[in-house]
């Protein structure tokens, strides 16, 4: 066939099969995500939306070959989807299969390997039915972190707790052991274990803490189930001894949501004429511009005439970072341990160091002294801008 036929059959057969799979029509969906793989096979994403459909049909078997064609080939982030299918996603789906399939062993096998690839939400199997009968399998329950708190003692239970953080800031962490060693890393852990029967609940999540801490990201946190700590203290949960701060520092777990709303944002900025001008469009960060913020102002910058104004962002351009909390199983304390690498800004170095998101000046002695440093635009850039809004006002 010519290729300009071809082609088109393959972008008209594509749409058909995403409208399918969007309605849920499987069987059709099914032939002609068939089609489209025939027609390209070296899309990832494609094979997965096949395997998808197979599953739904209940061509488990075909649904295997499908993912295992997706996993060579690989797979890449969905352009309209906030959530991209991993490695360790695909691995966690082989293993279902295997699971509806019968085959226990070799559920259990890409279970572990799904584990190896940083699988992120463990409990999926629990919430699962089809997996029921392995969940009493020793290795499984090893596997996911599922425990009988009621058969342990307090001791036993942190030290559960602190051995499945362990191997958690191993599993997950993009880059582990950036600052210390893992021998460094396993000695501070066994040292707090050892120390748990002589510390109160909140020193051993202090020590937690401190074990997070040299992962030097902006996401990785712990907290305890704080609402139901002040609830059962009466020595603190009374009028006058308790003062509780949320400010600007308080956000919610949803970097990738917020990294991928900022593209109509962005986009409006670009396409604006009179407010994408040097002088027209300033953009304030700060020390705690990180994360989600950081990739917006990233892309500002990049795409954008803004000029920054404030202080130097808390984050660099590129970073670790990224928001999938787990629970741990005796304390139900929830921690966060970032997994992923963003790389929005240009990806190359000349190993003379890093672009700055701002310029560091000196403090004159007021600056220093109050805080408070004042700012001014250029008279040039401003008249700009107000002959700008003249114009388009008509009062020229």
């Amino acid at each position: 066939m010519h290729a300009r036929y071809k082609g088109r059959d393959y972008v008209r057969t594509l749409a058909g099969a995403e409208a399918k799979t969007g309605s849920a029509s499987w069987p059709a969906a099914g032939a002609l995500w068939a089609q489209v793989v025939e027609l390209n096979p070296v899309v990832g994403r494609h094979w997965v939306r096949l395997a998808e459909a197979r599953s739904e049909l209940g061509d488990f078997g075909g649904a295997l070959a499908a993912y295992g064609t997706a996993q060579e080939v690989g797979v890449w982030l969905y352009r309209d989807e906030i959530e991209a299918v991993f490695p360790a996603e695909i691995a966690y789906r082989m293993a279902t299969c295997h699971v509806r399939l019968g085959d226990h062993e070799s559920a259990v096998r890409e279970l572990r390997r799904a584990l190896r690839l940083g699988l992120r939400e463990l409990g999926r199997p629990k919430s699962d039915e089809h997996w029921e009968p392995l969940l009493a399998d020793e290795a499984v329950r090893e596997m996911l972190g599922i425990i009988d708190p009621a058969g342990l003692t307090r001791d036993e239970g942190w030290r559960t707790d602190l051995a499945f953080l362990a191997r958690e800031i191993k599993r997950r962490a993009y880059a582990p052991f950036r600052e210390i060693s893992e021998p460094e890393f396993d000695v501070a852990v066994a040292r707090l274990a050892e120390d748990v029967p002589g510390l109160s609940d909140i020193q051993i999540l202090a020590g937690m803490m401190r074990l997070l801490r040299p992962l030097g990201d902006g996401n990785t946190y712990l907290v305890q189930p704080l609402l139901h700590r002040l609830i059962g203290s009466t020595k603190i949960n009374r009028r006058g001894c308790l003062f509780v701060i949320i400010g600007r520092g308080t956000f919610s777990a949803a970097q990738n949501t917020a990294t991928a709303i900022e593209r109509p944002l962005l986009h409006r900025l670009i396409g604006s004429t009179k407010i994408n001008r040097r002088g027209c469009l300033f953009v304030i960060i700060g020390r705690g511009t990180f994360s989600a913020a950081q990739n917006t102002a990233t892309a500002i910058e990049r795409e954008t005439n803004a000029i920054f104004v404030g202080e130097p962002s808390g984050s660099r351009p590129n970073f670790i970072g990224e928001t999938t909390p787990f629970m741990l199983p005796y304390s139900k304390a929830l921690v966060n341990v970032a997994d992923l690498y963003w790389q929005t800004s240009w990806r190359w170095t000349t190993g003379r160091g890093s672009r700055r998101n701002s310029t560091r000046r000196r403090l004159s002695r007021r600056t220093a002294r109050t805080g408070i440093r004042p700012w001014k635009p250029s008279s040039p850039l401003a008249s700009t801008c107000q002959d700008s809004d003249r114009t388009s006002n008509g009062r020229r």
